[in-house]
């Protein structure tokens, strides 16, 4: 996917549409009907919805910039807040944080450590795991939150990013017992620290 991009696809789109232009084949009145007709029924068929569809977040006209989501930004305040020190946070802000020059560590970063059991330990492992999934707002795992609050201590962790969800309450609990203050406050996630 990302070699693609080497290419210019919508220059190559542009002149696979105009090419008819080109062809000696009846009048030119002709050719340029066709060419429009193409872009038209391109337009109408190919697209699973339309450029200004609200499925498109926002999508508007103007000058080029980022295209982030918001998960990234919960992670630019990780690492505002533990800059170089361990942090626990959900899966879809962990995958943000190592992107920033001087980022914070995340116990776990999509699937990095699998091939890594064997090295850090199969129990370094599993806590990492759950303790991620404990941050996400699910507690798979009977014992998951006795295993967060230690954690916290065992790994050194000097930032919690928790999303709310059925362990909301118990990680909060867990975070002000251990320590740590609440900085940041969204409608679904919240940041503590030491």
């Amino acid at each position: 996917w990302r070699v693609m991009w080497v290419l210019p696809v919508p220059v190559l789109l542009a002149l696979v549409a105009v090419a008819p232009l080109s062809l000696r084949i009846g009048s030119e009145r002709l050719r340029r009907g066709a060419v429009v007709l193409g872009l038209v029924a391109f337009t109408l068929l190919v697209p699973a919805f339309y450029g200004f569809d609200a499925r498109n977040e926002g999508a508007g006209l103007g000058w080029p910039r980022p295209k982030l989501p918001a998960n990234q930004r919960w992670s630019e305040l990780l690492n505002e807040i533990a800059p170089g020190r361990r942090v626990v946070a959900p899966p879809a802000i962990g995958t943000w944080i190592p992107i920033t020059p001087g980022h914070a560590h995340p116990l776990v970063v999509r699937n990095y450590l699998k091939p890594l059991r064997e090295r850090i330990g199969r129990r370094a492992y599993r806590d990492r795991v759950l303790m991620t999934r404990f941050a996400d707002g699910v507690a798979e795992h009977p014992r998951a939150a006795a295993i967060f609050e230690r954690g916290l201590e065992l790994y050194d962790v000097q930032a919690a990013c928790i999303r709310t969800g059925e362990t909301t309450a118990q990680a909060r609990e867990i975070l002000r017992r251990v320590g740590f203050t609440k900085r940041v406050q969204g409608t679904d996630l919240e940041i503590w620290a030491r």
